[in-house]
C-alpha cells in the first residue's frame, strides 16, 4: 500500500502576536483500532458492507519489495536528530546488549497462545518523503479475551531498542523501523519474538484514514485542557474547544493523539492519548447509523492493509455478535512497562532510546493479555539494564 505522509503549511501567531507566519508541520501518522471497531462493534452488519468495497481492501502477505531502498540511515528517520542517531550508533555498538536482545528474540521461548484470545496489531505508518514503507509510527496491540471477557488495548513505545529481523537481516535498532525494513510481516515478527506472544492480524493505517474515519462516524468526544488546545494551536494553527467531554473532529484528534512536547513525559502520555482517542472512537461506533457505517467501511476498505481475508472478517463478525464484544469492559496498558525500560541518552535530559528489559517486559504483557504467563525469570539473569552503555 503506497501511502504518503503530507505537508500542512499552518500559520502560527509570532511572538509578539503580530502577523502571522506560516509553518510547515508534517503530519505524522496515528494508527486507529479501525478493523477492531469493524469487527467488534459492527458485527455481521458491518462484514455485509465489506463484501460492498472488498475490491478496495489492501489483502497481501505483509512482505514488501524493498530492493534498493535501503540507506544506513534509514533506522533513524523519524523527527529525531542527528544526536539520536549517534546515540543509536553507540548502543549498536554495544556487543554485549546486542548479543543479550538476539539471544532472548531467538531462544526465548515459546509463544503463548489461547483458543480464547485474538491479537490484533495496529500500525499507523510514517511516510518519508514517499519512499519505502515508512517506519511505523504508532503500534497496538488490541487484544480481544473471551474468557476474562476484557478488550486490552496495549501501546508499544515506538523507540524501544529491540532485535529484529528485516529483509536485509537481522539488526538491532527502534522497533518503529521494523515495519519500514520489509513490511508488516516483519514488525509482526519483532513483536511476536520479543514479547512471546501470538498476533493474529494485523491493520496498518496512516493519517488520513484516521481523519476520514473519526469523521465519518461525527467526531469522538474527549476530555482536552487549556494547555493542551494550546499546544496544538501553536503546533499547526487548529482550533481545539477546551473542556470535558469536548468534540473534535479527525483533524483536531490526530493532534491530539500527536502531543508529546508539551509534556514531561513525552511519548508515554501520547501513548495515553492515543488509546483515549481509540476508546472514544470504539464507544462512538456502537451507535453507528447504516449511512454512517457504509461511509465508515468504504474509506477503511480504501486505506487498510491487512492479512484478514474477507472471509474471516465475516466470520469474526458473527462472533463478536454471539460473545457481545460490543460489552466488553476496555482496559489499557503501554508496553514495557515502567519497570521493565530505562532511559538511553548521551546528551541532557531528552529521552529517545528504551533501553528494555525483555524478558520482564514480555511476561507482563502476557499475563495482562492472557492471563498468565509461560516466561519464569530467574532472579540471577543478566538484564539490559545491567548491560546498556553508561556516561
Amino acid at each position: 500500500m503506497d501511502k504518503k505522509n503530507k505537508d500542512v503549511i499552518g500559520v502560527i501567531p509570532d511572538g509578539d502576536g503580530g502577523e502571522k507566519r506560516k509553518k510547515k508541520v508534517k503530519k505524522s501518522s496515528v494508527v486507529i483500532a479501525v478493523i477492531v471497531v469493524i469487527l467488534v462493534f459492527l458485527g455481521v452488519i458491518a462484514a455485509h458492507f465489506v463484501l460492498r468495497y472488498t475490491k478496495d481492501l489492501d489483502i497481501d502477505d505483509g512482505i514488501d519489495d524493498v530492493t534498493g531502498q535501503y540507506s544506513e540511515d534509514f533506522l533513524f528517520r523519524d523527527e529525531d536528530n542527528s544526536q539520536n542517531a549517534a546515540d543509536m550508533i553507540a548502543m549498536q555498538q554495544n556487543d554485549n546488549l546486542n548479543d543479550l536482545l538476539a539471544d532472548w528474540y531467538t531462544n526465548g521461548g515459546e509463544h503463548l497462545t489461547s483458543k480464547h484470545v485474538m491479537n490484533v496489531l495496529l500500525i499507523g505508518l510514517d511516510t518519508f518523503d514517499g519512499v519505502g514503507s515508512g517506519n511505523s509510527d504508532v503500534m497496538m496491540i488490541v487484544s480481544i479475551n473471551n474468557e476474562t471477557k476484557k478488550i486490552t488495548l496495549c501501546s508499544l513505545f515506538r523507540d524501544s531498542y529491540t532485535y529484529f529481523n528485516t529483509a536485509y537481516g537481522p539488526k538491532t535498532s527502534k522497533i518503529n523501523a521494523a515495519y519500514g525494513n520489509g513490511g508488516p510481516k516483519y514488525l509482526v515478527d519483532a513483536v511476536e519474538n520479543n514479547y512471546k506472544i501470538k498476533i493474529d492480524y494485523y491493520a496498518a493505517v496512516d493519517f488520513t484514514a484516521f481523519e476520514k474515519v473519526i469523521d465519518e462516524v461525527g467526531g469522538v468526544n474527549l476530555d482536552v485542557t487549556q494547555r493542551e488546545a494550546n499546544g496544538i494551536y501553536d503546533y499547526a494553527n487548529i482550533s481545539v474547544p477546551v473542556g470535558e467531554n469536548v468534540l473534535l473532529n479527525g483533524e483536531q484528534a490526530l493532534y491530539f493523539s500527536r502531543m508529546r512536547k508539551i509534556y514531561s513525559s513525552g511519548d508515554i502520555q501520547r501513548t495515553e492519548n492515543q488509546r483515549k482517542v481509540i476508546t472514544a472512537l470504539i464507544n462512538k461506533s456502537k451507535n453507528l447509523t447504516l449511512s454512517q457505517l457504509d461511509g465508515v467501511v468504504k474509506t477503511l476498505c480504501s486505506y487498510v492493509r491487512t492479512d484478514c481475508s474477507v472471509s474471516k472478517i465475516i466470520t469474526l463478525g458473527t462472533t463478536a455478535i454471539l460473545n457481545k464484544w460490543y460489552d466488553f469492559e476496555i482496559v489499557s496498558m503501554e508496553a514495557p512497562a515502567e519497570d521493565a525500560r530505562q532511559p538511553y541518552t548521551t546528551h541532557g535530559d531528552s529521552v529517545w532510546i528504551w533501553v528494555v528489559d525483555y524478558p520482564l517486559a514480555a511476561q507482563e504483557v502476557q499475563n495482562t493479555l492472557y492471563g498468565h504467563t509461560n516466561i519464569i525469570l530467574d532472579e540471577n539473569r543478566v538484564k539490559a539494564f545491567d548491560v546498556k552503555s553508561t556516561r
